[in-house]
């Protein structure tokens, strides 16, 4: 089922796919009966994406492997969250965001400033809203998770793993931490190896 949203059209697929990426898991993962706090959370973003976008209790139920009961319940718990936590509303509109606005692939031998820029933004979203999520499950060993997603970007330095582990420290003390500086440095390393 298509839906239109402003900027793309929008399958059931494609809102699963992208919230896939978001949490760095894969679609096996969040149709298994896997009870990780995040294929939790993922399979109920599903569940209220897709009905913000149009789609059935009955459609969703069917992709993510589950019964129309637990769609209306996650959809519920993510409408609750999403009027108290402000740091949920502002994981649900960077999801919301990489729903409407695919970023393509971007090939290792080019130097694309603003998608590099947007990649790795999403990048560290993804890692802060980990941490969010479970500040007290979150563990340093899952950083070489993040290191491998920018190394695929092509930046490839020592120094990408000291970025994200100082960022790390700093979302868990201040959870609106900017990822901006980090960034730049990482952008300067990218722009370098492609001179």
């Amino acid at each position: 089922m298509k839906i239109q949203t402003k900027n793309n059209d929008t399958t059931l697929a494609h809102i699963r796919d992208a919230i896939c990426a978001y949490f760095g898991i894969s679609v096996p993962a969040v149709v298994s009966a896997g009870k990780s706090e995040y294929f939790v959370i993922a399979r109920k973003m599903i569940a209220w994406f897709g009905n913000y976008y149009g789609c059935t209790d009955s459609e969703i139920a069917e992709l993510i492997g589950r019964d129309r009961t637990s769609i209306i319940y996650s959809r519920k718990w993510v409408s609750e969250r999403i009027s108290i936590d402000k740091h949920f509303r502002k994981m649900v509109r960077n999801i919301q965001f990489l729903i409407e606005n695919p970023l393509d692939e971007m090939p290792e031998y080019s130097f694309d400033k603003s998608k590099l820029h947007q990649e790795l933004f999403r990048i560290f979203k993804e890692l802060a809203n980990e941490i969010i999520i479970s500040p007290t499950l979150f563990e340093i060993t899952q950083i070489p998770k993040f290191v491998k997603k920018i190394e695929r970007l092509g930046i490839k330095s020592d120094n990408v793993y000291r970025e994200l582990y100082t960022f790390t420290h700093r979302i868990q003390k201040d959870v609106d931490h900017s990822p901006e500086e980090y960034i730049d440095r990482l952008m300067q390393i990218a722009q370098n190896q492609s001179s």
